[in-house]
């Protein structure tokens, strides 16, 4: 066999994936999992009929009353779900940009992958949680708004000083007229 084409053949042969890529390809999943809770706790929280929020003050559970209490802020509540969600969607792409630029697949496997990684956020992280959310609220409520209620604590001198620092002010601006209090 000629040198030259023993050398185009060893080259054409992908490489094994590093240990970095496997580790970056496990945390995919991980992230539109993350993406996929916001999600659907914003559909869950906010869809909430009247009827569905007596229901909530009716039941004793925690995943209920810890429900209520993060209604009781919506505005902080709605920054900590859409600063979450935006999160695990950025850092997704960030991670499925490192993997196509490391050339783990050929050229077309990367176009594959990169339209296999959008539609898995559309998909996964997005459309499939707010559904599930909407058709079953007071189900997904009660495991997903313990753990949205202690992100909502621990977190929130951040979550009150970017409403007071960045939407605060940019609603004034936006509404200058009407006031832009919860």
């Amino acid at each position: 066999m000629d040198p030259d084409t023993t050398s185009s053949l060893i080259e054409s042969v992908p490489a094994a994936p590093t240990t970095l890529q496997v580790v970056l390809l496990c945390t995919l999943p991980i992230l539109v999992s993350g993406s996929a809770f916001f999600s659907g706790s914003e559909t869950a929280l906010f869809g909430l009929t009247v009827s569905e929020r007596l229901e909530l003050r009716r039941q004793r559970s925690v995943g209920a009353r810890a429900a209520l209490q993060l209604l009781h802020r919506p505005r902080l509540l709605l920054i900590l779900l859409l600063l979450g969600n935006m999160t695990m969607n950025v850092l997704y792409f960030i991670v499925s940009s490192m993997l196509m630029m490391n050339d783990l697949f050929n050229w077309w496997g990367d176009v594959l992958f990169g339209i296999g990684v959008l539609l898995g956020m559309v998909i996964c992280g997005e459309l499939l949680p707010k559904f599930i959310a909407s058709v079953f609220r007071q189900r997904y409520l009660r495991f997903v708004a313990p753990i949205l209620l202690a992100l909502y604590k621990g977190l929130r001198p951040l979550w009150t000083g970017i409403d007071r620092l960045i939407v605060t002010p940019l609603s004034r601006l936006a509404v200058p007229d009407q006031s832009v209090d919860e």
